[in-house]
């Protein structure tokens, strides 16, 4: 998509602070986004679709693209994707409520019904009050069985490296890892569960 929906409201107030955030990264994860704007859900999403859209899977899922901006199209994007993380230790039982399930590579304008990212929002905590909860540090620690996190939103030196490790040798972008072989999201994983203590 190249421009929203002309039936598309918002609370005008947002978009001012969501096309600055839009001119700083290409790609927000939701949870990112969450934190900082410090909206309701609901608000955010309302806004959000006026000036972006999200995959309803796929290695960009829960997260928002600028209008006119294709990750599939350039390797530079797989910065931007997402990856997630089981992790077997948890003491929160909230984490129950995530079920693993298959979607189609496709995008949608609003994540009200096509998209695991509403499911996923009635078990996250809210990250509003925590304005950096959306980053991995050496210091995180999981709150849901199946910890989310943008590539680029991961401060670890390990997991950098690992990102920069195809530079130059990415040849297609599939929708199963995007512009990363399996082994490499793998090795990432890994390193998120041993930062997490699993």
């Amino acid at each position: 998509p190249t421009a929203p929906r002309k039936e598309v409201r918002s609370k005008e107030y947002l978009l001012p602070l969501l096309e600055k955030l839009f001119e700083e990264r290409p790609i927000w994860s939701r949870v990112a986004l969450n934190c900082k704007t410090r909206a309701d859900s609901g608000s955010l999403r309302s806004a959000l679709s006026r000036i972006a859209y999200h995959f309803c899977s796929g290695p960009w899922k829960f997260s928002w693209i600028k209008f006119g901006i294709d990750p599939r199209t350039l390797p530079k994007y797989k910065w931007y994707q997402m990856v997630e993380c089981k992790i077997s230790r948890l003491r929160s039982t909230r984490s129950k409520a995530f079920q693993a399930s298959d979607y189609s590579f496709t995008t949608s304008l609003i994540d009200d019904d096509v998209s695991r990212d509403t499911a996923s929002s009635r078990v996250l905590p809210d990250h509003r009050a925590n304005p950096k909860s959306y980053l991995l540090t050496a210091d995180s620690t999981p709150h849901t069985a199946r910890m989310t996190y943008q590539l680029i939103d991961i401060e670890l030196d390990s997991v950098k490296q690992l990102i920069s490790s195809n530079d130059g040798r990415e040849t297609v972008c599939t929708k199963e890892t995007g512009w990363f072989s399996a082994e490499i999201l793998d090795k990432i994983r890994s390193e998120i569960r041993i930062t997490l203590g699993n």
